[in-house]
């Protein structure tokens, strides 16, 4: 028997989140840039770590119906000595239902990414603007018992790869006062808050019906991240 899709009342209002997402992601950079003026400083790379949410939106959601939760890192190097850094990124997301059930199977959604980032100014208030491009890799496993080596290992059921571009905005604010605000090895730390809206290409991925059996679907594989994690710029 041919498994029925459980209908999904909230996909609706996500296939009308994206300019959503844009509007206030520019709205936020407009809005803190203004904290920016007066402060000095040419930092030449800059690194971080994050964790937070991906939420599939339009078809993506309609399909899938459940958000990740994940943990990021990036590292960039400033261009010249102008106001933009070249940086990349790799991302692992889950679908956060697998934690907390006693399903035998998994299914993942993981990112790599190369960024452009415009950060016009440095200080204890940083505000940024990206624009992406990379992949996106979808992936479903089945996690068993191996009586052989008596341990728990699991297989890739199914994985596709496709590309990916968006673009975000980010708010970075220094930690601290005074020596507190550096760390052991002398650079600042800060608190870094970033939206993402990815478009995604077509992939192939795995659905849970709602008897827990699996089958394919196709779709464009669009999402909306947003991080919170600590960032350090040197």
């Amino acid at each position: 028997m041919k498994a029925q899709r459980p209908k999904d009342h909230g996909a609706g209002d996500r296939g009308n989140r994206p300019a959503a997402a844009i509007f206030l992601s520019g709205l936020l950079y407009l809005s803190s840039v203004l904290l920016s003026f007066g402060q000095s400083g040419l930092p030449r790379r800059a690194w971080g770590l994050s964790v937070g949410g991906l939420f599939p939106m339009g078809e993506f959601n309609s399909r899938v119906g459940k958000d990740a939760i994940g943990v990021s890192a990036f590292y960039a190097w400033r261009i010249g000595r102008g106001p933009v850094f070249f940086g990349a990124e790799a991302n692992g997301n889950i679908y956060a239902h697998s934690l907390f059930t006693d399903d035998d199977t998994y299914s993942t959604v993981a990112q790599g990414l190369a960024f452009l980032r415009l950060q016009p100014r440095s200080g204890s208030v940083v505000t940024y603007l990206e624009v992406l491009a990379g992949v996106n890799y979808l992936s479903t496993s089945y996690e068993y018992y191996d009586e052989y080596w008596d341990e728990y290992t699991s297989e890739v059921e199914f994985q596709d790869i496709t590309v990916a571009a968006g673009a975000g905005a980010g708010l970075c604010m220094q930690l601290g006062r005074g020596p507190k605000r550096m760390n052991r090895d002398g650079k600042p730390t800060y608190l870094d808050f970033k939206v993402r809206y990815v478009f995604g290409g077509y992939a192939n991925y795995l659905r849970e019906a709602g008897d827990g059996s699996l089958f394919p679907e196709h779709s464009r594989t669009n999402v909306l991240t947003v991080q919170l994690g600590l960032s350090w710029f040197f």
